[in-house]
C-alpha cells in the first residue's frame, strides 16, 4: 500500500472562512433569540429594564444583558427582597431555558456549510 499521497488544492482557507461565517450568523442569531427570550420574563414596573436588555455579538461569542444598575438587584435579590421570578431570576433563567434552542441556532448554521 502506497501511504504518500500529494495534496494539490488546499481549500482549507476557504473553508476556515465558511466556517468563521457560520458561527458570526449563529452568534448573531442567538443573541437576538437569546434577548428577546430575557425580556420576555423580565420583571415590569417602568418598563425600563426590560427596554433595556441587549446584545453585542462577536466572531466567537455573544454577550445579553442590561446597563441599568438596578439590574442586579432583580436577578440576584437583595436582603430585603427576593429575586424576580419567583427568586431564579430572569437573565440567568432565560438563558438556561434557551439552551435548547441555542444548540438548534448552531446546528442549522453549521449543517449549511
Amino acid at each position: 500500500m502506497n501511504d504518500n499521497f500529494t495534496i494539490t488544492t488546499n481549500n482549507i482557507p476557504a473553508h476556515k472562512q465558511q466556517l468563521d461565517a457560520a458561527l458570526t450568523r449563529a452568534f448573531r442569531i442567538i443573541g437576538i433569540q437569546g434577548s428577546a427570550n430575557v425580556a420576555q420574563i423580565t420583571p415590569v414596573d417602568t418598563g425600563n429594564l426590560k427596554g433595556s436588555i441587549d446584545y453585542k455579538s462577536y466572531n466567537d461569542h455573544v454577550v445579553i444583558g442590561t446597563n441599568v444598575q438596578y439590574a442586579i438587584f432583580q436577578e440576584m435579590g437583595t436582603i430585603k427582597m427576593r429575586a424576580a421570578n419567583k427568586g431564579k431570576g430572569y437573565l440567568r433563567f432565560a438563558i438556561q431555558k434557551s439552551v435548547g434552542d441555542f444548540q438548534r441556532i448552531f446546528q442549522e448554521e453549521l449543517r449549511n456549510l
